[in-house]
């Protein structure tokens, strides 16, 4: 073969390859001649232009690739700079021709001298996705501080003229110290000539005017060192906030190196030399047949600290680590077969986009492949973050109600495929965290519930979940059990940490919670079914009182459904007027043994059941809120007819109608301004109407209590302790409380004439009672004994069924009549 003709050859292989090369990077790239004209494009040109390579070149930047926005009019100065040897980087709205939907590209524009002549070398790249990702990132820009100071490139903010804030990097790089930086006028750390020839500080000046007008400039600088040395510097400046004074954001990168490595493979392959320049954004790899590397390029080098000479001459599997070579090779061979792929790899923590196509020769011959390949890291931690957002409550860091179901949902489906398979899930919620809020506040109760969820973790293995649903409920999900009672021993241990005292700062917490269990769970197909009755057991054992715990059975979800279909019949029984009222006597005790007065107590008439007895609806209305509109319904109707008895019953005259209040009434707001409305309402007078409430709603809020019960006394209303005895029984506290009456709990009462501990109880009671001025009403007098007993203990007063069962209304109007013809219990 003639030198001539390897020559040839030489020059097709090479022109096959540049070819290859100039069809299938990331960039559109155009061949303009000097005054503009479409010379040639690329095939990415043709993907993101939707057009044929031949219409292409018929048609006109100005006209069929440019948006109304555009400034085609400087397009022939934009020509004549950039043949005058200006390389021009700027952003264009551009759109696909016939398409009137415009797009943001980043155009580089550069002159190259080929054979032919002179010729402007344009590489477009379509960046509405960095728009849109910059845009969203300025939002939440506090919550991506850290990519602030840990990015690679040096980032500072100018304001007036001097830099305000920079990141680490900015200082590693300059090698001064963050404080010098800040305040010095930018474009300080650089020496007074730039290589143009013009003054730095005058070039400075100019350019942060033009980014202060709204002008995004990227540009080329040279920076000086805190020990003298001078470098190669690349510099976005940009506006980020109009001011005044304006803000600008200044990001540099220091490309001493790649700009030696760009003039290595410049001086050593002049073919490849418009490719290098030209991938700003990422880092290109050519290699052949056996793959190895010919040519290693872009930033994306910089930022893992490599050079290109690292690279070049090396295979997949001598290069890349042992775990990720396999991969690698993987994605090359598909190139080397001649097709296009689109891959993601991690590599030295990062993550990257990588494309890779095949480089043909002459004849189309397939002479090795290239990839382009982009940093695709922040996108990934983004996406991570959010992942991890979307999963984990943000408070204590465990897993949500949405991770939680969804480990519970892999639970159910593993104990379905495998026979032998055990789980179990835990309901945990703390008692009286309300008050601790309330009494400590918020803050303090968020510690303490991070406190819990770090305890709780200790109680469960690595292959466990622990959640929290929010609140002060949390969740354990225990998996591959080797018996169901080891759910019980896990339930033990929980208990044991969460007993321990809660030593945060300068304060002291015991706690105390309840739990249910699901152990029994080969049944269940829904995870929102295996949660719903761990939540079931946990209600069921609080109702037992706090510290407990209650393994599910099928039993407590019939209850519930029963429960359920009371509270929304007792809503419709409001609605409707099924509820009615009986009034039981209460009689005065002793010598003057006579007819004192009446307790209103309701009843419902239910459809199907007939009459419900308040023990079965009354603790619904208490847990659903029920019990609010349910007392005040009953103390208007019993005020009501009280009212009518008075305007026709002359026995009446001097009678008390009792009421009960419950915990929650009590607890309103407009309590005192809603009583007012009913006495002035049904005109009831407010001296004959008492009412009862707990000793354990008192003792909530003891201060409270005061205020709230010294305002009704105001309005002339009698006040009454009721059960007393069944909560707090602190005498003190009652001692401090505008109180007239207290009523023993007829549990006291009804054990009295068989147990004389039970008379010492009542006796002390009611002595104490008269110390404090109060007068004494006995519930449940049952027997004639009973009613002896408290004569000789001086009770005021008697209640029971000895002398009364609860009487209808007539019966009750009838009762008032002639209880002076009925003779004293015998």
């Amino acid at each position: 073969m003639t030198e001539a003709r390897r020559t040839a050859k030489a020059l097709e292989q090479s022109e096959g390859t540049l070819r290859a090369v100039f069809n299938n990077v990331h960039s559109a790239v155009f061949l303009h001649g000097p005054d503009g004209t479409i010379l040639d494009v690329n095939d990415r040109m043709l993907e993101l232009f939707g057009v044929t390579r031949a219409e292409a070149r018929r048609m006109s930047i100005a006209s069929d690739f440019s948006g109304p926005e555009a400034d085609v009019g400087h397009l022939p100065e934009i020509w004549r700079k950039v043949m005058s040897g200006k390389a021009l980087t700027f952003d264009w709205k551009s759109r696909r021709p016939g398409d009137d939907k415009l797009f943001d590209v980043e155009v580089h524009l550069r002159r190259v001298d080929l054979p032919a002549g002179p010729r402007i070398l344009a590489t477009v790249m379509d960046i509405t996705d960095r728009k849109q990702a910059l845009a969203a990132l300025t939002e939440s820009e506090a919550r991506y501080r850290s990519l602030f100071e840990k990015g690679n490139d040096c980032i500072a903010l100018i304001r007036g003229g001097r830099i305000v804030e920079c990141n680490q990097r900015a200082e590693e790089v300059l090698g001064v110290p963050r404080e010098r930086i800040l305040g010095t006028p930018a474009g300080g750390f650089t020496p007074e000539y730039q290589p143009c020839g013009r003054r730095s500080s005058e070039m400075a000046a100019e350019q942060q005017t033009r980014a202060a007008a709204g002008e995004n400039l990227f540009f080329e600088w040279r920076q000086l060192r805190a020990d003298g040395s001078e470098f190669d510097a690349e510099v976005s400046l940009s506006l980020v906030d109009p001011g005044p004074p304006a803000l600008l954001q200044a990001i540099m990168r220091d490309i001493s190196e790649r700009k030696q490595a760009l003039a290595a493979i410049t001086e050593s392959e002049a073919r490849y030399r418009t490719l290098a320049r030209n991938f700003p954004n990422g880092t290109v790899l050519l290699f052949d047949t056996e793959m190895r590397f010919l040519l290693a390029g872009g930033l994306g080098l910089e930022a893992l600290g490599l050079k290109p000479e690292d690279i070049v001459g090396r295979t997949p599997g001598e290069f890349f680590p042992p775990d990720m070579a396999p991969r690698v090779e993987e994605v090359f061979r598909q190139a080397l077969a001649g097709q296009t792929s689109l891959s993601e790899l991690a590599f030295a923590d990062r993550f990257y986009e990588v494309r890779t196509v095949p480089v043909t020769g002459a004849g189309g011959r397939i002479t090795g492949g290239m990839a382009v390949s982009q940093d695709i890291s922040a996108r990934k931690r983004l996406e991570e973050q959010l992942r991890h957002q979307a999963l984990h409550d943000p408070l204590t860091g465990l897993a949500n109600r949405t991770l939680c179901l969804d480990r519970i949902r892999q639970a159910v489906e593993r104990s379905r495929r495998r026979p032998g398979y055990n789980f179990a899930v835990i309901f945990v919620d703390l008692d009286r965290f309300k008050l601790v809020n309330d009494s400590m506040g918020h803050k303090f109760g968020d510690t303490l519930l991070v406190e819990t969820g770090s305890r709780l973790l200790e109680c469960v293995r690595d292959l466990d979940t622990v959640a929290r649903l929010g609140g002060d409920e949390f969740v354990l999900v225990l998996e591959e059990l080797e018996a169901p009672r080891r759910a019980i021993q896990v339930v033990r241990r929980v208990r044991e940490v969460l007993g321990r005292e809660f030593q945060l700062g300068q304060r002291v917490v015991q706690l105390t919670a309840s739990i249910g269990v699901v152990v029994d769970t080969r049944h269940y197909r829904a995870p929102e079914d295996v949660l719903q009755n761990a939540n079931l057991a946990m209600h069921r054992a609080k109702e037992m009182g706090r510290d407990r715990f209650k393994v599910f059975t099928n039993r407590m979800l019939d209850a519930a459904v029963h429960r359920l279909n009371l509270e929304s019949g007792l809503q419709r029984a409001l609605a409707e007027s099924q509820l009615f009222l009986v009034f039981q006597p209460i009689v005065r005790l002793g010598r003057d043994y006579g007819l004192y007065g009446f307790e209103a107590l309701v009843r419902w008439r239910h459809p199907d059941r007939g009459v419900v007895g308040p023990s079965e609806f009354i603790p619904i209305a208490e847990e659903s809120g029920l019990i609010v509109e349910l007392g005040l319904w009953v103390l208007r109707a019993a005020c009501r007819t009280f009212a009518q008895w008075l305007g026709s019953v002359r026995e009446a005259s001097e009678l008390t109608l009792s009421v009960n209040l419950s915990g929650r009434q009590f607890a309103q707001a407009d309590l005192v301004n809603s009583i007012r409305r009913v006495l002035q309402e049904t005109g009831m007078p407010a001296n004959q109407l008492k009412l009862e409430i707990t000793e354990t709603a008192l003792m909530e809020n003891a201060s409270r209590a005061a205020e709230r019960l010294q305002a009704l006394r105001d309005l002339g209303i009698r006040l009454s302790v009721d059960d007393f005895g069944t909560g707090y029984s602190n005498m003190i506290y009652l001692q401090q409380l505008p109180l007239d009456l207290l009523k023993i709990d007829l549990s006291f009462i009804q054990k009295m004439d068989v147990n004389r501990e039970n008379v010492e109880i009542v006796k002390a009671i009611i002595s104490l009672a008269h110390t404090l001025g109060l007068e004494v009403v006995a519930e449940g007098v049952e027997r004639s004994r009973h009613h002896e007993i408290l004569g000789l203990l001086d009770c005021e007063f008697g209640q029971g069924y000895l002398y009364s069962p609860p009487l209808a209304e007539p019966d009750a109007r009838t009762f008032i009549r002639e209880f002076r013809d009925r003779p004293l219990p015998a």
